[in-house]
């Protein structure tokens, strides 16, 4: 009994370390081909022209923010976050970053600093860094398979042009990243945080499959936080070039300024 138990482990493992060496032996594009197969292939990535993302976030015990995305290819991205009555915006609006920070109380859209805007271009929320990272010059390097809280993953390290990076895990049987390791310097603080997010509930979307939840963990961070997405509309009609432009400053706010310089 106990010699047919050690076969039968021996065998298994025979199959693990065989999958192991020949995953390992793959090179980024055939695996990155395998990741865009798995989401849904490009057919379906060139579908999309825009759409409509609206989510809960959770930050911390009893805290939480309805949030709204819009993406409109080719490159353009906006964020509402409601928080306290007060609506947070972030935009890229092709060629700049703009936001509105009542809490922080700038009330009037201004234009984002690089640093600040940099983040916010970096994301493409329908094809996702890894099939992207060639069309802002990042570098990608393969660094083989390594297991993830029991999971074999492919581990690939997307390199910024300023020396942020991303390590994302796909693992090994569906080539879809359930992991990234973000390493990156805060805009607000100037210090550099290395972060956790988690990706899960996959689902189908126009053809493509789409995480519905994500968990943010930041390295020494007493709590994360996570968001669970609602609805995902693709190609809808409410999603208009104008959206993403930055408003233009109400007359009283300019008003308010000139009397302010004045005193």
């Amino acid at each position: 009994m106990i010699k047919k138990k050690l076969v039968a482990v021996c065998l298994m493992l025979f199959v693990v370390l065989a999958w192991s060496a020949q995953a390992e032996d793959m090179t980024l594009e055939q695996v990155l081909e395998q990741h865009a197969n798995a989401r849904g292939g490009e057919e379906a990535f060139d579908a999309v022209e825009s759409a409509k993302v609206t989510a809960k976030m959770t930050m911390g015990p009893g805290m939480e923010a309805p949030m709204t995305l819009y993406v409109k290819e080719p490159n353009k991205m906006r964020m509402d976050i409601e928080i306290q009555g007060a609506v947070i915006t972030q935009a890229w609006d092709g060629e700049k970053g703009w936001q509105i920070m009542p809490l922080m109380g700038v009330t009037e859209a201004q234009e984002m600093s690089e640093d600040e805007a940099k983040q916010i271009k970096r994301q493409d929320l329908i094809r996702g860094l890894l099939l992207t990272y060639g069309e802002h010059g990042y570098e990608a390097e393969y660094l083989g398979v390594e297991e993830i809280e029991g999971t074999p993953a492919h581990k690939i390290k997307v390199t910024m042009e300023d020396g942020d990076s991303a390590v994302s895990y796909l693992d090994t049987e569906y080539f879809m990243e359930f992991m990234q390791e973000i390493d990156g310097v805060n805009p607000q603080t100037g210090q550099r945080v290395k972060t956790k997010v988690s990706y899960g509930d996959f689902k189908e979307v126009s053809g493509l499959m789409m995480p519905h939840s994500m968990e943010m963990m930041p390295e020494g961070a007493p709590s994360g936080m996570s968001m669970t997405i609602e609805t995902i509309e693709v190609n809808t009609g409410d999603v208009s070039d104008d959206l993403f432009d930055m408003p233009e400053a109400s007359a009283d706010a300019g008003s308010e300024g000139d009397a302010s310089g004045q005193g």
